[in-house]
């Protein structure tokens, strides 16, 4: 909607149609996906602001997985970035320092990726503000006094103001990190999670630290729009449990006293079977479908992909196990659950490495892979 109908149409006079100018290749894609399967590299890699807060009445953003902000991202754009590249990203600043400063620990977790000593990284970064929103120039190579010198010319001549450069003095929470040789002692003193997040942990609105994570509860003074999905989510989970309570376990006491009786052992065992059963499919299946999406390109091909199949062979699963002796039940199971939590245990290792190999590969070629793993 975005590039067709307002940059094409709507706004194309006031954008002197940046979009229709045939030295310019628009591609609507999903940008870590379109960076991945990419074997270009670049001079520029730049995102301003591409979340939206729509969600937060929900507060879902808070909880929302973002594969944009995650250490193997940043180290995708450095290693599409050409030797002169830069990648610059923009985002709010806050009191206390919070969404921008993780954006530099990201930055610098990717710099030590690459080999870059701690207290050389801050030779690659520049940082300049207005009054709401920050933005940071991370460059592959040490900028220059050159092209330091120039960017502050820009930077007074457009009204802005300079938070941060290799050659400056400048004095502010932001440039007081980059200053530092140590990151993670800075990240592991500080009161938030600033952490840089990772794949497998794909959570950058969320800075709560674990130790704090029910304090949200009895301090209404720390709800804010970055931790208000954490109290939906307790309030949510106890819900759920209390619904479970008033239509599972206390019918059965209530109505069905008799089943209760006798061998309370073997029906314990039995129920948590399931129990376990449930769990360990939803659990599965959450973690396949975030990590597809690093695959895949886009949530929505995760989930429908993901969800089908396994819907698809458990079903068939399940067909089969008609043909399956009552005397044998018990070895099939140990057999299936453990061949299962190998498999699982094995994707752990094998997913990450396999995906990077083909995720250039065409979508069409991509989703049937995708099905059969």
């Amino acid at each position: 909607i975005i590039a067709e109908d307002v940059m094409k149409q709507h706004f194309r006079d006031y954008t002197g149609g940046l979009y229709l100018r045939p030295e310019v290749e628009v591609v609507a894609d999903e940008g870590r996906s379109y960076i991945r399967s990419s074997s270009q590299r670049y001079d520029s890699i730049q995102a301003t602001l591409v979340d939206t807060w729509a969600a937060t009445a929900a507060g879902a953003f808070t909880l929302s997985e973002n594969t944009l902000y995650t250490r193997e991202a940043f180290r995708d754009y450095l290693e599409h970035l050409s030797p002169r590249g830069v990648l610059t990203m923009t985002r709010w600043t806050t009191r206390p320092p919070r969404e921008f400063l993780r954006l530099l620990v990201l930055g610098r977790a990717a710099l030590e990726d690459f080999g870059v000593a701690g207290d050389q990284q801050r030779r690659h970064f520049y940082v300049a503000a207005d009054a709401r929103m920050a933005t940071f120039l991370l460059k592959r190579t040490p900028l220059t006094a050159e092209e330091v010198e120039r960017l502050d010319r820009y930077v007074q001549q457009s009204g802005l103001r300079r938070l941060y450069s290799p050659f400056g003095d400048d004095r502010n929470p932001y440039a007081a990190f980059l200053e530092q040789a140590d990151w993670q002692q800075r990240v592991a003193a500080a009161a938030l999670d600033l952490s840089p997040p990772s794949d497998d942990r794909p959570f950058f609105f969320y800075t709560v630290k674990p130790a704090h994570a029910l304090s949200v509860i009895d301090d209404w003074r720390r709800l804010t729009r970055d931790n208000l999905g954490l109290l939906i989510l307790l309030i949510l989970l106890g819900l759920v449990l209390t619904l479970v309570v008033l239509f599972f376990v206390l019918p059965l006491f209530v109505f069905r006293r008799d089943v209760l009786r006798g061998d309370r052992l073997g029906k314990a065992r039995f129920l948590a079977y399931f129990v376990a059963l449930g769990a360990g499919f939803i659990t599965v299946e959450i973690a396949l479908m975030q990590k597809f999406i690093l695959f895949l390109g886009h949530p929505t091909y995760a989930l429908v992909v993901v969800l089908f199949a396994l819907l698809i062979f458990s079903g068939i699963g399940s067909y089969r196990c008609r043909n399956i002796a009552v005397e044998r039940i018990t070895a099939t199971i140990v057999r299936n659950l453990l061949f299962l939590a190998g498999l699982v245990l094995l994707y752990l290792f094998l997913l990450s490495p396999l995906f990077d190999a083909l995720v250039t590969l065409p979508r069409v070629v991509r989703i049937p892979l995708a099905v059969l793993l």
